[in-house]
């Protein structure tokens, strides 16, 4: 077989693995075919992307400069280069990289998004309105571009033409989670009657359900949960998450450990409790209710809080109902130590009154509670030496 041939058969084989996404077979035979062809561009392309979703990043990066040192105007290439340094946190250089993308092609709408949200991300919020403008100067109904601009503006006090942003965006996309996370707090600060069509009133959704005594005497979860959850893997404080003076696991409980006993029961209990949550507001108009998918994800992670342990203001964008099964609490906790808080008002927003809403629920062990995904939540710190275990879970659309 020539080199030719056995190059078109590595391709085929690393279709195929991209089709089943075992990108670590498809790393492998571009790197052969790399041994075969060392300067075929597209290949090198390739792979400089799957090193970077392989975890491989300083291979990537290194890759990439050498791309970019003959190829200084490939976008594709400019926007993975600012990946990379996104994963490093070097933000001025993630920005000038886009602000390069934005000099060679002024229209390049991922660039105007991703630029806005590393403003947001830094607090810039001048120029996140900047950009988010300069791009819907191109794409005047582009959702993400729209929902950065309303952000940036809470952040500058404008609540009005971020309430006229998110009007926009309930317009374009209904089931835009948006009104959950932004719309219903700026409805509630300007006071104003607007009914968003996926979500209002989202703290009324805060629903409560109970596991039974019995169940929970024979449960080896509930028996020793610290021991029972070792096996999960926890980490400290994990990176990107909201955990704090505490553990939280990264895999997902219910696909990764779904032959275990007690997840199998919790699973049954989760899906029995979301069919009578749906019956419960099975009358409500709004889409988050008449619109729940037909194929969902369950998606679980179990969080232990030790002394001083809480979690911060956030919500799940991923999700459409969100909940969490308490398995230990502490006893004897002082005022509202340990309990979950749900508001209107998340992500630091600034407000112009005390107008939002607000509740705020006791931990209990064998109680779960769902809620809107994208309504903001927080654990109030716990200060006493017990632990706090329970197991979050997002149902997501499949």
């Amino acid at each position: 077989m020539g080199k030719n041939e056995e190059i078109e058969e590595i391709i085929k084989k690393i279709e195929d693995s991209k089709i089943e996404g075992d990108f670590i077979k498809t790393q492998e035979n571009l790197e052969k075919i790399l041994d075969l062809d060392s300067e075929n561009k597209e290949i090198k392309n390739q792979l400089s992307h799957i090193f970077f979703i392989n975890g491989e990043i300083k291979k990537s990066e290194i890759l990439v400069n050498e791309l970019l040192a003959t190829y200084p105007k490939d976008i594709e290439l400019l926007k993975l280069n600012a990946l990379i340094n996104y994963n490093y946190k070097n933000y001025k250089k993630v920005i000038n990289l886009y602000r390069t993308i934005l000099d060679i092609n002024d229209k390049e709408i991922d660039a105007y998004i991703d630029i806005t949200r590393i403003y947001d991300e830094i607090g810039d919020y001048d120029q996140v309105t900047n950009y988010s403008k300069k791009g819907l100067k191109f794409d005047k109904n582009n959702v993400s571009l729209l929902n950065n601009l309303a952000a940036g503006l809470i952040y500058k006090e404008q609540f009005k033409d971020a309430f006229d942003c998110i009007r926009r965006i309930d317009d374009l996309d209904p089931i835009n989670r948006i009104s959950g996370t932004i719309g219903n707090f700026l409805k509630e600060q300007l006071n104003n009657n607007y009914k968003f069509k996926f979500i209002n009133s989202p703290i009324n959704y805060v629903q409560e359900f109970k596991i039974t005594q019995k169940e929970i005497n024979k449960s080896n979860l509930f028996n020793d949960p610290v021991k029972y959850i070792e096996k999960f893997e926890p980490e400290w404080e994990p990176k990107d998450k909201s955990t704090r003076n505490g553990f939280q696991t990264k895999s997902n409980l219910f696909s990764e450990y779904k032959s275990d006993i007690e997840i199998k029961k919790l699973t049954d209990f989760i899906e029995l409790s979301i069919t009578k949550y749906l019956s419960e507001f099975r009358d409500s108009a709004d889409l988050y209710i008449k619109k729940f998918p037909n194929s969902v994800l369950l998606k679980g992670w179990a969080v232990i809080l030790k002394e001083s342990g809480y979690q911060r203001m956030h919500n799940h964008p991923d999700g459409w109902i969100s909940g969490v099964i308490y398995i230990k609490t502490p006893n004897n906790l002082v005022a509202d130590q340990g309990k979950i808080e749900f508001s209107t008002k998340g992500y630091k927003f600034p407000s112009i009154n005390n107008n939002f809403s607000r509740t705020l629920l006791s931990p209990e062990k064998g109680k779960l509670i769902l809620f809107p995904s994208s309504l903001h939540h927080r654990t109030i710190p716990l200060e006493i030496k017990e632990d706090r275990v329970s197991i979050s879970f997002d149902i997501i659309s499949n």
